[in-house]
């Protein structure tokens, strides 16, 4: 800490700052209350002190180091420290005497003071004001900040927590001073020299970062896609409406954009982007919200009109964002009713088209296609009297037309350009709402205006490979125009119709020219490819190609009739292709062209899906069943090269089981299967003389994915029971399967993992295909082999557990290892084909040592590292929900049993496990851990009712009465701030533990509503007493019901009035967390 109170380098300020971050964090348990007082206190002198020092040049790093440590502190000591929101006027003069003398440079006797209590008090100093407000401001935008981050070393809803009551007591203070700071630096005049330019400038850039800070806060504990439906919308507390309300907020921004040049005017831009997205129901009557959206049209309108700041790409990218926020939180229905609306779209258009023939990015061209997107789709459920269909009839072409065209000059401009467009995620979407454009157009002008484009590049494309031999140096002009086309025939793909049933009979027509067309286009593609090969630029146009084709399968082979549609006529005239079966013909062998020519690229992948498309459509796949070529590909589908990919592997194989599932068939199935008899033999004798080398896990991979492909395309018992009569009775499963584990483990870990999910979809009992008859014990052989595997699987992971977490390597693999073995004994659990009870008749201990070895595995498993591993930690929250729901009896059996590395009972780490899972941030993992607490209790709750003679049961023991009545706190919790509407399943465990513990619900309502004062205390006594009318102490589903109807009546009364703060800190007290 004394680098940070006397060093006089910035550099070591800021190594000191970060270091001390890390170890605060890391270490925030060994810190007692004293320590943490003693730093906040040392934070304080050294922000006092030393602020003009941290505002000098080149001090920016060290600064925001610096709070970035304040903040972190602050925020993990939060509830330590006590708040004077409520303190009299009294206390607030006290509060300013502190401030003046510590400004004064005099020691300050308060440690209660919070961190942004004490940024206003440096914001209040008179003396030389702009190096403290620009600490202050510094402090306020890390402290901000930080209140949105996970921490993984911290209970997630200990954060949500603290970050509530921070949005709840504070944040809109620190709004509205960073609004006021802004509008009184718009009024003064900047210094004219050193350092106080420099100040200047920086506490303007800060203070906007800070009111876009608070903006971007994570109100409701989950950051929102800006792609999703509701667009990145801003659930601000409701009593922030008058903030909003008032028009100088959005005033001030629109001054501040004139006056600032860039980067300051982005920023303005971008606070204004979050500034529309506020949800729309924050204002109080449509009079307030019709005032807002009119002076918002004025201003940005006057931007657009004098395209003042538009020559620089993020300022238009900006606004891009801004339109797309403004559709996504307003109503078509809200912008009509304004008189400049008509006016204002027009602007928008003249801009849109502006944004796309100049460089812009890929991502402006998405905001601005899904503006359009959806003013289009708000169209159809406006009145007729309100319709703007007229005004966008005009708009929508030129729209259309302006994307289109800009796309091909700037391909001949720049050949890279549409690259990325073409290949960018946002493709799909941008083409969804080139497709709404046309629709609001008038279609025949678009496919005139198609029409005529592939006309002109296919017929240069044409003459270029009618030219023998080709010209030299003409591999860029060929890319130019396979790119051009691409591009081309991904907007016809996006155009046309989806489904030739419910196309109007004058669009069929349409669709039918633009469909020739293409297929004329992909006609000289193909003899190109065939002459001179592959190019870069192929690849775009291959993926193109596929993409229309899957479009065109869907359409074209929906129709029964199919050889009396406009769409058959228009390619038996052009192509020559009479019959629908010849059409078929002609689609396989282009997906077996690609698959020759592209096996390893992107293109395999869309072709597969193609044919994937082929084979689940109802006509095509009829077609496809009296195919010789599909014939001879199932009796020869080895000699295709897919390569070694695995999804390649897998959906070439999952086809291939949807055609051979179609109507199953033994011996074709087992003239399917004989080429993988021939691997999985070699691959057996190979394990058997010690052979394991790369060749082989080579084979053992491919093969495993390619029978995981067949396998997933099965649904019905008839297929599953063909596929296990060839594969089980030649054991493969343990000689080659089980065997092959053992054997890689260590050696190849990628050939482990495709063995394993082979086994998890072998044992998966999906769409409950796997029915074995009563007098077979096949299910128990499998549920015992596949429980083996599990073992021999365990082993390798608990040695690598002895390892430690010091090697990322080793612990990546551990937990992908984890992941497969925790999904792969959910599914076993879940399978319903083996009777658990016939191990326990016959003594077989397959089910302890198979639950031990969980058991070890779950434990051993350090909770800090779940965030950094998502998947595992889901499979492991969903494994004990189905041990709790399938074999609680044996859990409960075992319950007093204790594993070697600790004297706990099993049963009690598992609830202390499940109860850290309640506080887990993935709602996922929440309801999981919520299911098995409910299942749990349930179980004992019926063993009691059995009995005659009830006797105590292990969750009546006084350790477990501790960890069941916290939990009923973190449910309580849960059930008041839930955002994810998974109260309904948190009800459950809720009524289950109360049954349980009736005393407890006793001990719940008094903490609770003793945190609570005056008319609150009073409501909380009713609604308790209201959530157990009519509620019986049993946990039958009719009372369930009832107990869950009355939770959700309680939920939505409690959370409008209840103080959190305050329940956390008697909560808090209560328990000591």
């Amino acid at each position: 800490m004394s680098a940070l109170t006397a060093s006089q380098s910035l550099a070591a300020v800021h190594v000191a700052s970060t270091v001390l971050e890390s170890t605060f964090t890391n270490f925030f348990s060994t810190f007692n209350a004293e320590d943490r007082k003693d730093i906040r206190r040392i934070l304080r002198e050294v922000f006092v002190t030393r602020s003009e020092w941290l505002c000098q040049l080149n001090a920016d790093v060290a600064r925001d180091s610096l709070c970035k440590f304040a903040a972190r502190v602050w925020r993990l000591c939060w509830f330590e420290i006590e708040s004077e929101h409520d303190a009299d006027s009294s206390d607030d003069d006290a509060t300013m005497e502190d401030a003046q003398r510590a400004l004064a440079g005099l020691q300050i006797n308060r440690d209660d003071i919070l961190l942004h209590e004490f940024a206003f008090q440096l914001l209040s100093q008179t003396a030389n004001p702009l190096p403290y407000a620009l600490v202050a401001c510094n402090i306020l935008i890390r402290l901000v900040s930080d209140m949105s981050y996970n921490l993984s070393h911290f209970s997630g809803a200990r954060q949500r927590k603290i970050a509530i009551v921070f949005r709840d007591k504070s944040l809109l203070a620190i709004f509205q001073r960073a609004l006021g700071i802004l509008a009184d630096l718009r009024k003064m005049t900047p210094p004219m020299e050193q350092p106080g330019v420099h100040v200047f400038r920086v506490l303007v850039r800060d203070n906007l970062e800070l009111v876009l800070a608070v903006l971007n806060f994570d109100f409701i504990g989950t950051q929102p896609d800006e792609s999703s439906d509701d667009g990145g919308i801003i659930h601000v507390p409701t009593t922030w409406s008058s903030v909003f309300e008032n028009s100088e907020a959005l005033g001030l921004l629109l001054e501040l954009y004139h006056q600032l040049d860039t980067p300051h005017s982005t920023k303005v831009l971008e606070i204004l982007a979050s500034l529309v997205a506020v949800r729309n129901s924050l204002y109080r009557s449509a009079e307030a919200r019709n005032t807002f959206l009119s002076n918002l049209f004025m201003g940005i309108g006057k931007i657009l009109e004098t395209e003042h700041g538009l020559h620089h790409e993020d300022n238009r990218h900006q606004l891009c964002r801004i339109f797309l926020r403004l559709k996504s939180n307003f109503q078509l229905s809200h912008f009509l009713k304004l008189e400049t609306y008509r006016m204002f779209m027009d602007l928008i258009a003249r801009f849109n088209v502006k944004v796309f023939e100049t460089n812009s990015s890929v991502n402006s061209i998405f905001y601005l296609m899904q503006f359009w997107s959806r003013v289009v789709t708000a169209t159809n459920y406006t009145s007729q009297e309100d319709s703007p269909l007229t005004g966008m009839s005009e708009i929508a072409p030129n729209i259309f037309y302006a994307l289109v065209d800009t796309q091909l000059k700037r391909e001949r401009a720049v050949p890279d350009t549409l690259t990325e467009l073409l290949s960018d995620k946002q493709l799909p979407s941008i083409l969804e709402a080139a497709y709404k454009l046309a629709q609001a157009a008038k279609y025949s002008d678009i496919v005139e205006f198609l029409m005529t484009q592939i006309s002109s590049v296919a017929g240069a494309f044409e003459q270029f490979i009618n030219v023998h031999p080709p010209p030299p140096n003409s591999t860029e002009y060929v890319e130019v125009l396979e790119r051009q086309l691409a591009w081309l025939i991904q907007i016809v793909t996006a155009v046309t119709h989806g489904s030739i049933m419910t196309t109007k009979e004058e669009d069929e027509a349409l669709d039918a020219s633009l469909v020739a067309s293409s297929f004329a286009v992909l006609k000289l593609h193909d003899e190109r490819l065939t002459r001179f090969g592959p190019t870069d630029a192929s690849e775009l146009l291959e993926i193109a190609f596929t993409q229309f084709l899957r479009k065109f399968v869907r359409m074209y082979f929906n129709d029964p009739s199919i050889d009396r549609t406009k769409m058959h006529a228009a390619i038996q005239e052009r192509h020559g292709l009479a019959t629908p079966q010849a059409v078929v013909e002609a689609l396989l062998n282009k997906v077996l062209m690609n698959l020759k020519y592209w096996a390893r690229s992107d293109v395999a992948m869309d072709t597969l899906e193609l044919f994937f498309t082929m084979a689940t459509t109802r006509m095509s796949c009829q077609l496809m069943a009296k195919s010789a070529l599909v014939q001879h590909l199932m009796s020869n589908h080895m000699e295709l090269d897919i390569g070694d990919v695995p999804r390649n592997r897998f959906e070439f194989y999952r086809t291939m089981g949807k055609l051979l599932y179609r109507e199953p068939d033994y011996e074709q199935f087992e003239l399917f299967a004989r080429h993988f008899d021939e691997r999985l033999s070699a691959i057996r004798s190979a394990f058997d003389s010690g052979v394991v080398n790369q060749e082989i896990s080579t084979v053992l991979s491919n093969v495993c994915h390619s029978l995981r492909g067949v396998l997933n395309s099965c649904f019905a018992a008839r297929g599953f029971e063909i596929f296990f009569d060839w594969f089980y009775p030649s054991d493969y499963y343990t000689s080659v399967m089980g065997r092959g584990i053992q054997l890689l483990a260590d050696k190849d870990w990628k050939a482990v993992w495709s063995v394993l999910k082979f086994v998890d979809e072998f044992c998966a009992n999906r769409h409950r295909r796997i029915q074995f008859p009563t007098t077979s014990a096949d299910g128990i052989r499998l549920f015992r082999d596949t429980a083996n595997i599990l073992l021999v699987l365990a082993t390798s992971i608990m040695r690598m557990t002895e390892v430690g977490d010091d090697n990322p390597e080793v612990l990546s693999i551990r937990f992908k290892c984890i992941t497969h073995f925790m999904k792969t004994l959910s599914d076993l659990l879940t399978g319903d084909y083996a009777s658990i009870g016939v191990f326990q008749l016959y003594n077989d201990n397959i089910l302890p040592q198979l639950f031990e070895a969980t058991y070890r595995i779950i434990f051993s498993v350090n909770p800090v590292f779940f965030k950094q591993f998502p998947k595992a930690s889901d499979a492991l929250f969903m494994a004990l929900e189905m041990i709790c729901a399938h074999d609680v009896g044996l859990l409960f059996s075992t319950a007093s049993d204790a594993l070697p590395d600790s004297s706990d009972p099993v049963l009690l780490r598992l609830i202390r496990l499940l109860k850290m899972g309640l506080r887990n941030d993935k709602s996922r993992i929440v309801s999981f851990c919520a299911v098995a607490i409910d299942k749990l209790v349930s179980h004992q709750l019926t063993v009691l009712v059995r009995r005659r003679r009830p006797a105590a049961t292990p969750l009546m023991q006084d350790a477990f009465q501790k960890e069941l009545l916290m939990i009923l706190f973190d449910i309580f919790d849960l059930l008041i701030t839930d955002r994810d509407n998974i109260h309904w399943t948190l009800s459950k465990p809720f009524c289950s533990l109360i049954v349980l513990m009736p005393e407890a619900l006793e001990t719940l309502q008094r903490v609770i509503v003793s945190s609570q004062t005056g008319e609150k205390a009073e409501n909380l006594v009713a609604h308790f007493n209201k959530l157990m009318t009519g509620v019986e102490r049993n946990v039958k589903p009719e009372n369930r019901e009832r107990f869950a109807s009355n939770t959700t009546s309680f939920r939505a009364d409690v959370r409008a009035y209840i103080d959190l703060d305050a329940m956390y800190r008697k909560i808090a007290e209560v328990f000591g967390e």
